[in-house]
């Protein structure tokens, strides 16, 4: 079977070495915004930076990548607290993702 664009960007991003050093907790707008800047090497990918809030005193930033009409995707290459990264379709994702908002690092890319 053939792979999606998206599964291919996920492989990269696991596989880039600058953007591991950014996995640590407490960094992840900033490796999304990281995520998003090389991503822009792909113009048919549309990125938006989405937040969510884990409980009270923790807020997570990932990144929803679409290509085309192919369904949304989701780019989690942190985790947060016991939850492992997450690159995959957005009907799928976990479900400490869901009820998601747009983050304010999309203010940076518009």
């Amino acid at each position: 079977m053939e792979r999606n664009i998206q599964e291919t960007i996920a492989e990269e991003l696991q596989d880039n070495e600058a953007l591991a050093k950014l996995c640590t907790h407490s960094l992840c707008r900033l490796w999304t915004r990281a995520v998003m800047l090389y991503l822009k090497k792909y113009p048919e990918i549309k990125t938006e930076a989405r937040e969510v809030k884990i409980n009270d005193s923790l807020d997570h930033t990932f990144l929803r990548i679409t290509v085309g009409d192919q369904k949304p995707y989701f780019i989690d290459g942190m985790g947060v607290e016991k939850n492992p990264p997450y690159f995959g379709p957005e009907d799928e994702a976990p479900q400490h993702l869901l009820n998601s908002r747009p983050d304010t690092i999309n203010l940076d890319f518009n």
